[in-house]
């Protein structure tokens, strides 16, 4: 879940800033364990809400060490 806390509100529409950091993580499955990046440790990475109007600013960290894409 998102830290929302500092979220701001203009004219009756949020401002939202979040920080999704990428890291990598082992994870388990059926019985074999990968190194994969999450964002803030979860796979799949966490949800994000929003209703039209508002503004998100998502500010990405990349900290593995190869490039990664982030689809919205």
């Amino acid at each position: 879940m998102w830290d929302l806390s500092n979220a701001s509100v203009f004219r009756g529409y949020s401002t939202e800033t979040l920080l999704a950091k990428v890291v990598e993580k082992n994870f388990t499955r059926l019985c074999s364990t990968k190194s994969i990046a999450t964002v803030n440790g979860q796979f799949p990475g966490p949800t994000l809400y929003a209703r039209e109007g508002d503004n998100v600013l998502v500010k990405v960290v990349n900290h593995v060490n190869y490039n990664v894409t982030i689809h919205w």
